[in-house]
């Protein structure tokens, strides 16, 4: 199942690539998935470490998954 499908939050989205880059054993895994989210939402990492808890909108969070 895509993340997509599962999350819609930025945290979400976040702790699902944090996921999936850990098991590719990517270093610094979480900080990688906040970066591409950010750079996806066109947003600074600390703005978006602000607002983990929001809403994603679909094309956004599917943007994210193919990025």
């Amino acid at each position: 199942m895509s993340v997509t499908a599962q999350a819609t939050t930025a945290r979400e989205l976040v702790s699902a690539a944090e996921s999936r880059l850990a098991e590719a054993e990517v270093e610094g895994a979480r900080f990688d998935a906040e970066l591409l989210l950010a750079d996806v939402l066109g947003i600074a990492r600390p703005a978006l470490v602000a607002a983990l808890g929001e809403q994603v909108s679909p094309g956004d969070a599917s943007r994210f998954e193919d990025h």
